[in-house]
């Protein structure tokens, strides 16, 4: 049976996507394309590059800056939906054939929120439930190869299909502390596979014809069901220094999750001199992933009544970022030892504004919002290079309801160079995205 299409697996998964085999003695890997920095979400924070730590006040702040709930004075109701669009313009130095581009889309609930302010001995109080998706997990991935050495020659074609998300479901509170300057937040968010969960599912074909002493066909097809659940905590601060100034800052908590998978593998191999029908076979797989703590501070300047800057900054502690399977710990993005691939920190940068147009008679509020913003992606070197920017509007009906939307466009360039090495594998990424937001007051 043929080795040299099990040496040329190419393991690149998805976010959070842990394949069956590797180049790296069998260790899983994960690979990054997109955004692996959440932060909150909503059309009005998405319009001003998602700089809102220290605004954050509306129904979407339980996914900024819990604390930032205080400034609610109404129950709200919020819904955001999404369009992602991604084009990945693969690089493969050692096998050019497989390079090219690849390009998903996606529709999806990103946001759902309730919020519930209330008055508890004197103290102004909100309540709110969420349910958040973080990352998404919809990936298709199609790379044609061959090579030919003294003893074997060979074409494959290797796909990859996924669906899926990672949602984190929360319940938020907050309180005034020092009326009205300064306020603290808490959300508690469980992570789960889903809106209402299993359903991360992913689909491996490879198929290869070559000659090893004598023609062979071989087809390698694997099934994958994927779970994953953990707990962490946000906790904020909101302070307001004077009319005009405003600070928030907010820390999401490291936390272990658990990932559980079921395969189910099916091969088949013919040849002159032998023939193996596909028979299933399945196995179960169980890795606890440690994910890493963030700090986040946003900085709000009012310029004017209705004229408003934004700042926030994150710092990622990536080298606590590891998978731990059988008593080993591995870098998940390269499935390296951690002593041999040490990732850094990252550091986020978002700005962003908004202009608020008035009709004082009819009640109408139109913003206009603009952001820009560094997303890099974790590495080795303080992290690969992704910027991007985004522009924003909306239309909001006094003490009634708020319609809001906004695109954002992310870019990098030869990223994700050290994750495959031994490949020459670096990406060329653009992800734009649509952002629809709806809160009923």
């Amino acid at each position: 049976m043929s080795r040299k299409p099990q040496h040329i697996s190419i393991s690149i998964a998805l976010i959070l996507t842990i394949l069956c085999a590797t180049s790296h003695g069998g260790a899983p890997t994960i690979e990054v394309p997109c955004s692996f920095n959440p932060v909150g979400s909503g059309a009005r924070a998405m319009g001003m590059g998602g700089a809102f730590i220290g605004i954050a006040d509306d129904a979407t702040a339980s996914s900024w800056n819990p604390a930032a709930l205080i400034h609610l004075k109404q129950h709200e109701l919020s819904l955001v939906i999404t369009h992602d669009s991604l084009i990945e313009n693969n690089q493969f130095d050692y096998y050019p054939e497989s390079s090219g581009k690849e390009a998903i889309s996606n529709l999806k609930i990103n946001y759902l929120s309730g919020a519930y302010p209330y008055e508890f001995l004197g103290t102004n109080m909100v309540l709110a439930v969420s349910a958040q998706r973080l990352y998404s997990l919809k990936r298709q991935w199609q790379f044609p190869f061959h090579d030919q050495n003294e003893i074997e020659s060979f074409t494959a074609n290797y796909t990859y299909e996924q669906t899926g998300d990672l949602y984190a479901m929360g319940l938020s509170w907050c309180m005034e502390l020092l009326q009205p300057r300064l306020s603290l937040g808490v959300s508690i968010n469980y992570w789960e596979d889903g809106l209402i969960g299993d359903d991360w599912q992913g689909r491996i074909h490879l198929e290869s014809q070559g000659n090893y002493n004598g023609p062979y066909i071989e087809t390698r097809d694997t099934i994958e069901w994927n779970s994953f659940d953990g707990w962490n905590a946000n906790v904020g601060i909101i302070w307001e220094n004077s009319e005009k100034w405003r600070l928030g800052v907010v820390v999401k908590t490291p936390f272990n999750a658990d990932v559980h998978r079921k395969i189910q593998k099916t091969n088949s191999y013919q040849s002159a001199s032998k023939t193996t029908q596909p028979t299933p076979e399945s196995t179960f797989y169980k890795a606890s992933l440690e994910m890493p703590i963030t700090y986040g501070l946003g900085i709000l300047y009012r310029c004017h009544e209705n004229f408003y800057l934004a700042a926030d900054f994150y710092e990622t502690h990536w080298h606590h970022f590891l998978l731990r399977t059988d008593g080993n710990q591995t870098c998940p993005l390269s499935g390296q030892a951690r002593a041999e691939f040490q990732l850094d920190k990252t550091y986020q940068v978002r700005i962003g504004g908004e202009y608020i147009w008035t009709h004082p008679v009819k009640r109408r509020l139109i913003p206009f919002r603009f952001g820009f913003f560094y997303d890099p992606m974790p590495s080795e070197n303080n992290g690969d290079d992704v910027y991007g920017f985004s522009l924003g509007t909306g239309w909001t009906w006094l003490d009634q309801f708020s319609i809001d939307v906004a695109y954002q466009f992310r870019y990098g360039n030869h990223v994700g160079e050290h994750y495959l090495p031994h490949l020459g594998f670096s990406q060329d990424i653009r992800e734009s995205k649509i952002y629809f937001s709806l809160i009923l007051y």
